[in-house]
């Protein structure tokens, strides 16, 4: 796929904004930047999804390094969520492949490429769900407790998180929700910060600030696996890749400079509206 002039200075501009709200928030961009690319730009999915996540590597290299600086990763929490993190994305890119390959469907009087309607109701729905949680929470500090709010703190194998406060909890959970941002990193190019932030304060008790940091990690790892996996199948476009990157690298280290800046109830905010914002843009592109 070729890409004009124009297009590429806007990609680099999109890639900027991806890269601010990364750093800032802890997650890759591709809950934006992947829908984005497919109803905006109308690029194909497969290629949307492993461009995408090709410019995450960078932005998520970069979002870390600032994060660790600061002291807000939790290497013990990203040791554990990677194995079923990298297990994941290879499950998500077998499901996108398959929808791929099982073509249009009609609905409602209209055709509709199954693949592209499938990931539409999946995001509509994921960012939906994001916007309402997190604004919701946006006037509360979040405790430091070990239970977390769904109290994943039984089972057989049990571990602490020194580093984020947390004296027990499931190892099994956490593999089970690293396997659920891979599969998502695959099939829907989301590198699972989107949803990994959310897990882990609401669910495991871990403070706002090092989820991010420590998704920024996790982001990262998903990137680099699923990249590798379509460009395989040349399902990478390196125009587009250095395009989404010129402008992500200066907007990540922005981003994150500002993450540790702003009181939490403003970044789940933030991240509330922009949900809202990329709902309407994929709602609309898919009647459209």
């Amino acid at each position: 796929m070729t890409f004009s002039p124009l297009q590429l200075a806007a990609l680099t501009g999109i890639g900027g904004i991806i890269g601010y709200f990364s750093g800032l928030l802890g997650v890759g961009g591709g809950f934006m930047l992947t829908p984005l690319l497919i109803f905006l730009f109308r690029i194909p999915e497969q290629l949307a999804v492993g461009s995408g996540m090709a410019q995450m590597i960078a932005v998520g290299f970069g979002a870390t390094r600032r994060h660790m600086a600061a002291g807000f990763v939790d290497f013990r929490l990203f040791g554990v969520s990677a194995p079923g993190v990298v297990a994941g994305t290879f499950a998500g890119k077998w499901i996108l492949s398959w929808l791929v390959s099982l073509g249009a469907v009609s609905l409602i009087g209209q055709q509709f490429q199954l693949a592209r309607l499938v990931l539409s109701v999946l995001f509509l729905l994921m960012l939906g769900w994001i916007a309402v949680r997190f604004w919701g929470e946006a006037g509360q500090e979040k405790s430091t407790s070990a239970t977390g709010r769904l109290c994943w703190t039984c089972g057989p194998l049990l571990i602490a998180l020194p580093a984020s406060g947390v004296s027990r909890v499931s190892l099994v959970a956490l593999l089970a929700c690293g396997l659920l941002i891979g599969v998502m990193a695959g099939l829907l190019g989301v590198g699972g910060g989107v949803v990994l932030i959310p897990l882990l304060v609401f669910g495991f008790g871990i403070p706002m600030r090092l989820a991010i940091g420590t998704s920024s990690a996790i982001v990262m790892l998903s990137a680099i696996v699923v990249t590798g996996q379509y460009a395989l199948i040349d399902a990478v476009s390196l125009p587009l890749v250095i395009a989404l990157m010129l402008g992500s690298v200066l907007g990540v280290q922005i981003g994150a400079w500002h993450s540790h800046r702003l009181a939490v109830g403003h970044l789940h905010r933030v991240f509330a509206i922009v949900a809202i914002v990329v709902a309407c843009i994929v709602l609309f592109r898919l009647f459209g």
